[in-house]
């Protein structure tokens, strides 16, 4: 029997719409194609509280999914309460569950054991009023416990093959730029995911793609199918797992056609050629993929106020030649750097309060009566004798 995975769809009307649904066309097309009789989905099918359009568009793509085999999914930390309920009163031509609450389900005679994303203060509410150092360890105590109810409720379907289908945050993960993840709220470790006693851990959460052991099992991260932010480098795809004999003998991961998301980042140090030192001007310290043809683009750049038209105006040329390599689309960010400079800059050189109140009447162009200036001369410099006694 052959599984897809998909996790992190992410369907949002805001964000690249036309793009999500895309892919996930062909996600469709091609698990049919390669003879997946099932799915599995790792959670965060919404980027947040759905749409009637994003709703429309999930359901669509989810009943085709149910036209190969039975599709089964967890709630990630991005849906909303009850937002997935919808999905469980859908007539497909294969039954559809998905899970809020930690449950054991199957598709054929593979078990999974679901776990969608753990909330603390869900786990915390079991246990009544209880200080906070001791609340939290008691979340993860019954996080724990829902773990082993989970293996144990398996158990008891004998030798059956077992997958894992959780929307974790697996401690130490990296992110699509490889840094580590920590600190996160109700992170697991990869021995509390191996109290699930699984032959395989299938998860969602994490964009970027990869794999874990623990134990005898394969863990991994699906990743998301498309691009979800500007610079993230992907690769992006779904996984096909291969079960046989009892057990999952091997899984694919499957690239999907998504547009990349390019990010230049620049600042602008004057109009183009060579400064005095002979160093090329125009945007320097610009960082960019190698390549973007076939890709999304987004400049963000830095400059000064007073530099704003004529880098505007080497940032349309910019664009256009981006277009011209290839580029899908661009899209232009100024970053404007903020300035400041003194109204009367003689007034930072003048010594005294005295001094500064001339200059700076001067360059007003402001008289003031001679007998008026004396008597506030006399005052601050009064002021200014008492403060450097004070100090």
């Amino acid at each position: 029997m052959k599984l897809a995975f998909v996790t992190d769809n992410h369907f949002d009307e805001a964000s690249r719409f036309e793009e999500t649904i895309r892919v996930h066309d062909f996600i469709a097309e091609d698990a049919a194609r390669r003879g997946c009789e099932g799915t599995l989905l790792g959670g965060d099918l919404y980027e947040g509280k759905s749409s009637i359009a994003e709703r429309n568009a999930a359901v669509a793509w989810v009943l085709k999914m149910a036209t190969i085999g039975p599709v089964v999914g967890v709630k990630g930390n991005h849906e909303i309460d009850g937002d997935l309920d919808v999905f469980n009163r859908l007539r497909g031509r294969h039954p559809i569950r998905i899970h809020s609450d930690p449950d054991v389900d199957r598709i054929g005679d593979v078990l999974i054991a679901c776990v969608p994303w753990p909330r603390k203060a869900s786990l915390i509410a079991k246990y009544g009023r209880l200080g906070l150092e001791e609340s939290n360890a008691k979340a993860t105590d019954y996080l724990r416990q829902d773990f082993r109810g989970l293996a144990e409720a398996m158990d008891a379907h004998g030798d059956a093959p077992r997958i894992a289908l959780a929307h974790v945050m697996i401690d130490r993960a990296t992110t699509d730029h490889d840094q580590p993840i920590v600190g996160a709220d109700m992170a697991v470790s990869l021995e509390e995911l191996g109290l699930l006693r699984a032959h395989f851990y299938a998860c969602g959460h994490v964009h970027a793609q990869q794999a874990f052991r623990i134990g005898d099992a394969d863990c991994i991260y699906g990743g998301a199918p498309k691009h979800c932010n500007w610079g993230e480098p992907g690769p992006k795809g779904y996984v096909v797992l291969n079960v046989e004999g009892g057990r999952v003998v091997g899984w694919e991961r499957v690239a999907t056609p998504a547009t990349p998301m390019a990010l230049v980042n620049a600042t602008w140090s004057g109009p183009l050629g060579q400064d005095d030192g002979g160093q090329p001007r125009g945007f320097r310290d610009m960082k960019r993929e190698a390549s973007v043809s076939g890709a999304e683009v987004r400049v963000r750049y830095a400059v000064e106020v007073s530099d704003r038209a004529v880098a505007s105006r080497a940032a349309e040329e910019y664009r256009a030649e981006l277009l011209a390599n290839g580029a899908v689309s661009v899209i232009l960010e100024e970053e404007v750097i903020a300035t400041t400079r003194a109204r009367v800059p003689e007034i930072t050189s003048a010594l005294t309060i005295a001094e500064k109140l001339s200059t700076l009447w001067a360059a007003r162009g402001e008289e003031i009566p001679a007998p008026a200036r004396e008597r506030l001369f006399t005052k601050v410099t009064a002021l200014e004798e008492e403060a450097r006694a004070a100090a």
